[in-house]
């Protein structure tokens, strides 16, 4: 049977590493614990962090849509679930990651329906997707892998 690599130490370290843009080696070897900390097991936490090849080069096409509300909202309204939307602590920015070579990249969509709400703005932004936040993207769809694996 495999030994169950999520903790609560783990958990909070992956946390830590969404908000703040990176995970060290050091920080993950400590995060396991003494006794899953070997260099196997630190290593198949980090290969299953890492999405294929294709699947990477297809997450660089996304891009970043901070959208900076004029007030603080409480929660991310139940209508605008289908954008999949982060809110960010301070509860005045919503984060929207889209692919920029769909068709429909749904930012019209999104802004309309915030219109509809009598959200109002007070600034947008893009960047494009790094490796750095692709990565934060794959510890979070990957921390259900970990506790099976």
């Amino acid at each position: 049977m495999a030994e169950k690599l999520i903790t609560k130490s783990f958990e909070r370290l992956l946390d830590k590493g969404k908000h703040r843009g990176f995970i060290t080696h050091e920080e993950l070897g400590k995060s396991l614990g003494k006794r899953n900390s070997t260099f196997e097991n630190i290593e198949r936490a980090l290969i299953i962090l890492v999405d294929e090849k294709e699947s990477l080069i297809k997450k660089m096409g996304q891009k970043i849509l901070k959208i900076e509300l004029a007030n603080t909202i409480e929660k991310i309204p139940t209508s605008l679930s289908n954008f999949n939307l982060e809110i960010n602590s301070e509860m005045n920015i919503l984060t929207y990651i889209y692919d920029t070579r769909g068709e429909n990249t749904g930012i019209t969509s999104l802004l309309s329906e915030i219109k509809s709400l009598g959200m109002q703005l007070k600034d947008i932004s893009t960047e494009q997707s790094s490796l750095e936040s692709i990565f934060l993207n794959l510890v979070k769809e990957s921390e259900n892998e970990l506790v099976r694996s």
